[in-house]
C-alpha cells in the first residue's frame, strides 16, 4: 500500500491515518468491488443515445421539502404546483444543440439537507459479500427499488416484497465469472429485460453462476423495466441538479475508486466523527456506490490552513453495500469539491483526481417516458420461448418484426452493438442454464454434452408501429459454434391487452440450431 500524498503536513498524519484505516477496512473484511469503467466507446454511446438531465421542477417530495425548509428559516410558505412525472424533467441529448437550452432557474431555496435514505422507499443497507456484484447492488437494488418504490408509494423498509434482487442483473451479465460489471450493461437489461423481485431470485454472497429459470419471473420482470438517464457531476452547476434531483426524493448510481478515497472526519453536530471523503488520489478499487443525499452545511478543513475556503462546505450522502458496519452504518459523505474536475481550493493535494470519470446515472420506471398518468409500465405484447442446450455463450436471441412477405425483421430488440450484449446474447459463459458444466459422454464418433431446458420472455411492444397490419414477428435464435447445438422447442407471442396467446407453426419443433442463425416468425395483428 502506498502512503497518500498531501501538500500541507499539518494535514498529513490525520488524513494518512483515516485513509489506512478505510483501507484496512477493505483489506480485512475482504469486501468485493466489481465496477468494470465504460471504455471510450461506451462513453460515447451514452452521450449519443441516453437522455441528460438539463433541469428538474419540484415534484411532491421536492416542494413540501422547499416548504418546510421556508417555514424553518422564518420565510412565508412559497406557492408551489408540485410537477407530475412527465413534466417533472428538463431532457437533452448531450450535443452541442444543448448549449440552446435554457434552464428554469434556481427559484425558491432548496432545502439545506436532504436524506432519501430514510424515504419508505429506499432499501435498507445491503451486504455484497466477496463478490463483485457492486454496479447491479446500486443499480437494481438501491436506484430501480427506490425509484419503482418513489412513483408508487411502496415501503421497501420492513419487507423485500418490491425489492429488485441484484444477483439476477450480476449472474445474467457477468459471463460466468465472478469479475464485475460496468453500468452501461447493467442499464441496457434494465431497459429490456427489466429485473426480477428479490424474493423471486434472492441474493447470496457464493452463487454469481445460477441463471433464474422460473419463466414466472421473467414474465413479471418485463413490468419493471427502467430508462437510464445519464447526469454529469463535474462541476459547480451539476451540483445544484444533482441537489434538486436528490431534493424530489430521487438517488443516483455512482461510479467511483474506494479503495483510493483520503478520508478525515467531520468535527461539527449532527455529524460529528462521521467519516468524509475529501479527494481522491489513485483510481484503484473501481466500485459502484449511490447518492442519497446532501448536506450543505458540513465543514472539513481540507487544506488544514485553520479557517474556510471555498469549496469546503457541503457533501453528498453516499450508501455502499458493505453492510452497516462499514463508513457511517454504511454511508459516507463526499465533499461537493471532491467530484469538481477542478478543485475550489487554491491549496489542495497534488494527484488529486475527481471522484469520478463518468456520469452518473438515474434511473426512471419504463413509462415510455411518461405517459401522462401513469406510474407503472405493462407490455402489450411479449414473446416466450423455450431453449434446450448445453453452453449458454453459444445462445443469443432477438426479437423482431418486419411487414409481409419478408422473412427477415426490419427492426429487433435489443439493437445494440455487439460488444454491448446484454442477457441472452452469448452471455453466461461455457455453461448450463443453472451454471454448471455440462456432463460430458462419448457417443459413436462424437462428444456428447448433457442439456437442460428453460423459458424466457421478451418485450415486443416497442416493435409496435402504425404500420399496416398483420406485423410479422421474429424470434431471432443463433448459435454461434459447431457442435452442441441450441434447440428451440417452442415459440410464441403473448398478447396482454386481448387476454390471446399465438404459436408460431412457420417451422417444426423442436428446432435445432447448430451454428446458424434461424428467423421462426408469426403473423399477428393487435386490435
Amino acid at each position: 500500500m502506498s502512503f497518500f500524498k498531501f501538500r500541507n503536513s499539518c494535514s498529513f498524519f490525520l488524513q494518512s491515518f483515516f485513509g489506512f484505516l478505510f483501507f484496512l477496512n477493505q483489506s480485512l473484511n475482504a469486501l468485493g468491488t466489481g465496477l468494470i469503467p465504460l471504455t471510450p466507446e461506451e462513453k460515447e454511446y451514452i452521450n449519443q443515445n441516453w437522455q441528460r438531465i438539463v433541469d428538474i421542477k419540484p415534484n411532491a417530495i421536492g416542494a413540501e421539502r422547499i416548504r418546510n425548509h421556508h417555514t424553518k428559516i422564518g420565510l412565508a410558505e412559497p406557492e408551489i404546483i408540485p410537477a407530475t412525472p412527465e413534466d417533472e424533467f428538463v431532457f437533452a441529448i448531450w450535443s452541442d444543440h444543448d448549449l440552446e437550452v435554457k434552464k428554469l432557474g434556481d427559484g425558491n431555496p432548496l432545502p439545506s439537507s436532504v436524506d432519501n435514505s430514510t424515504l419508505p422507499s429506499f432499501p435498507p443497507i445491503g451486504y455484497q459479500g466477496d463478490l463483485g456484484s457492486c454496479t447491479a447492488w446500486s443499480m437494481a437494488y438501491y436506484a430501480a427499488t427506490n425509484e419503482y418504490g418513489l412513483y408508487n408509494r411502496l415501503n421497501n423498509k420492513d419487507n423485500k416484497e418490491n425489492t429488485f434482487s441484484p444477483k439476477w442483473m450480476y449472474n445474467n451479465l457477468n459471463h460466468g465469472e465472478d469479475k464485475g460489471l460496468n453500468m452501461l450493461r447493467a442499464a441496457n437489461m434494465l431497459i429490456v429485460n427489466g429485473n426480477a423481485k428479490w424474493n423471486d431470485f434472492p441474493y447470496d454472497t457464493s452463487n454469481f453462476q445460477d441463471w433464474d429459470l422460473d419463466s414466472t419471473h421473467w414474465i413479471d420482470a418485463l413490468n419493471y423495466r427502467f430508462t437510464p438517464i445519464q447526469v454529469p457531476l463535474n462541476t459547480a452547476e451539476d451540483i445544484t441538479t444533482i441537489k434538486k434531483l436528490l431534493a424530489n426524493g430521487h438517488v443516483l448510481s455512482l461510479s467511483t475508486f474506494v479503495h483510493s478515497f483520503v478520508c478525515d472526519t467531520i468535527h461539527q453536530d449532527p455529524h460529528k466523527d462521521e467519516s468524509i471523503v475529501i479527494l481522491r488520489d489513485r483510481s484503484n478499487g473501481a466500485h459502484c456506490m449511490t447518492i442519497v443525499g446532501y448536506d450543505d452545511n458540513i465543514y472539513v478543513d481540507i487544506n488544514c490552513n485553520g479557517h474556510e475556503d471555498p469549496g469546503e462546505r457541503g457533501a453528498f450522502l453516499v450508501a455502499n453495500q458493505y453492510d452497516s458496519s462499514w463508513g457511517n452504518k454504511g454511508f459516507i459523505w463526499i465533499s461537493y469539491d471532491a467530484f469538481l474536475n477542478e478543485s475550489a481550493l487554491t491549496e489542495n493535494c497534488c494527484g488529486r483526481l475527481p471522484i469520478t470519470q463518468e456520469p452518473l446515472v438515474l434511473l426512471l420506471p419504463f413509462m415510455e417516458l411518461f405517459p401522462k398518468g401513469k406510474t407503472t409500465y405493462t407490455p402489450k405484447l411479449y414473446a416466450l420461448f423455450t431453449l434446450e442446450l448445453s453452453f449458454r455463450d453459444q445462445m443469443s436471441v432477438e426479437v423482431g418484426m418486419s411487414g409481409l412477405p419478408n422473412k427477415t425483421p426490419a427492426k429487433t430488440i435489443p439493437n445494440y452493438p455487439t460488444d454491448f450484449n446484454v442477457a441472452l446474447q452469448n452471455q453466461g459463459g461455457p455453461l448450463e442454464f443453472d451454471g454448471t458444466k455440462p456432463q460430458v459422454t462419448h457417443g459413436r464418433n462424437r462428444v456428447l454434452y448433457s442439456t437442460q431446458t428453460a423459458t424466457f420472455a421478451m418485450d415486443l411492444t416497442q416493435l409496435l408501429d402504425e404500420s399496416p397490419c398483420p406485423h410479422r414477428f421474429y424470434l431471432v435464435l443463433k448459435d454461434n459454434s459447431k457442435g452442441a447445438p441450441t434447440v428451440l422447442k417452442s415459440f410464441s407471442i403473448v398478447d396482454n391487452v386481448n387476454g390471446k396467446r399465438l404459436f408460431c407453426d412457420t417451422v417444426t419443433f423442436p428446432l435445432t440450431v447448430d451454428n446458424q442463425t434461424v428467423y421462426p416468425f408469426i403473423d399477428y395483428c393487435p386490435d
